[in-house]
């Protein structure tokens, strides 16, 4: 034959209306279709960080100057001390007359009955009666039976879960000096963590032409992003830990806002699956403005928190968006124990939508070990490897302190 054998080329057959010439067979199939491809690329990325923009960029926060400090340290501390209780509920009855040779309190940690000193004025929130500490115990105090009813309200019965207050102290004429009581001071510590994020690409990757512009500069606009908000997860929900790693060296982790509230004793709300009421909100502020000088705090909220907010306080709510905010929509809301600054955070959604974290930002600092604050380090791969590895890298930690000052509202249906 004049001509050898070949393989046929693919057929396109039967009518024009039928799919043998639509457009998949024509322009597809051949690959000849013209793309539209934006040669812009569009990350959707989700909202800021408001707790770390918060501590690292807002210069005056209710007048205070910017929350962030160096550490030439890996452990940094911070020393702490309290004002000494005056509260505590019996855990056991007493009798409505005679000599109290152990009334029973608990509420104020283990050793509850340390807050008393001889001489103090206490009173039974519930009787009315008052009366005179004689002796202490660690979990206990005594009462003589002349020093019953010292006042104008008779003894009574005291019965579990009473509320015993400490009203003042008398002393007798011509008597030496108190017994000493005085509150120790305590050391809370958190760790500096080693944050990093890298980028890279081989050396052939970066010679081609592409679409959406030179990958190594768009990845690193988004990682530096990443970067933050690795670093702001962290700060709400990391625990403090430290080990030695499968190198041999320290590898430690910050603890953040969340673990400070529930290892410190500070007021949680549960409302345990229920929606939230106004008499709920007003209890929860009522205790969460109990400790600190500020009458400005914070509530990081998860949308159905701030669903509740806008119900609760029609019309109460001012909003606030400007440079001095750097991004963060802050809406004010003025109560009777305090003005609230109500954030929508990012992170508390899903299961957490119905947490609200309130922070006295009094409390927190952010730390950064000398000379590693948040960088950039070009070029970190190997001398022989065909390509380029750039990181970002901090080593930053979360400095806690009178974390009580804090609370936390969650299971918000």
């Amino acid at each position: 034959m004049p001509y050898p054998y070949r393989d046929e080329a693919v057929h396109d057959v039967g009518p024009i209306t039928g799919v043998a010439r639509d457009s998949s067979n024509i322009h597809e199939a051949q690959n000849i279709l013209k793309r539209d491809l934006s040669d812009v690329v569009f990350t959707l990325k989700p909202h800021k960080t408001p707790f770390t923009t918060y501590l690292t960029s807002v210069p005056d926060y209710n007048g205070m100057k910017l929350m962030k400090k160096v550490t030439n340290a890996r452990t940094f501390e911070t020393l702490e001390d309290w004002y000494a209780g005056y509260y505590a509920r019996l855990s056991a009855v007493y009798a409505a007359t005679g000599a109290l040779g152990t009334v029973a309190v608990i509420g104020a940690g283990t050793q509850s009955g340390y807050i008393f000193t001889p001489g103090d004025v206490v009173r039974n929130a519930r009787t009315g009666e008052n009366m005179i500490v004689n002796t202490v115990s660690a979990t206990s105090f005594s009462v003589l039976a002349t020093e019953r009813a010292f006042g104008s309200t008779p003894a009574a019965a005291g019965a579990v879960g009473d509320g015993i207050y400490k009203v003042g102290n008398v002393s007798e004429e011509g008597s030496g000096a108190r017994n000493i009581n005085t509150t120790r001071l305590s050391t809370v510590s958190n760790y500096t963590e080693i944050f990093k994020a890298s980028i890279g690409t081989t050396g052939s990757a970066a010679a081609e032409a592409v679409y959406g512009g030179d990958v190594m500069a768009r990845e690193k606009n988004k990682y530096i992003e990443e970067h933050a908000l690795a670093i702001e997860r962290q700060f709400m929900f990391g625990e403090k830990h430290r080990i030695t790693g499968a190198g041999g060296e320290d590898k430690r982790t910050t603890g953040g806002i969340y673990e400070g509230i529930v290892t410190s004793g500070a007021y949680v709300q549960d409302m345990d699956g229920n929606g939230l009421t106004a008499p709920d909100m007003n209890y929860f502020l009522s205790e969460g403005f109990t400790y600190g000088d500020s009458p400005e705090k914070t509530l990081l909220c998860g949308p159905r928190i701030l669903d509740a907010v806008n119900e609760i306080a029609r019309g109460q709510l001012t909003t606030k968006m400007d440079e001095t905010t750097y991004g963060i929509t802050i809406t004010k809301w003025r109560t009777s124990s305090g003005t609230v600054n109500l954030i929508k955070h990012p992170l508390l959604i899903n299961e957490m939508a119905g947490w609200g974290i309130l922070i006295d930002m009094d409390c927190f600092v952010y730390r950064y070990l000398t000379g590693r604050d948040t960088f950039f380090m070009p070029n970190s791969q190997a001398s022989d490897i065909d390509g380029k590895c750039d990181q970002i890298l901090s080593e930053v930690g979360l400095e806690r302190r009178n974390m009580p000052k804090c609370a936390l509202l969650k299971n918000v249906l």
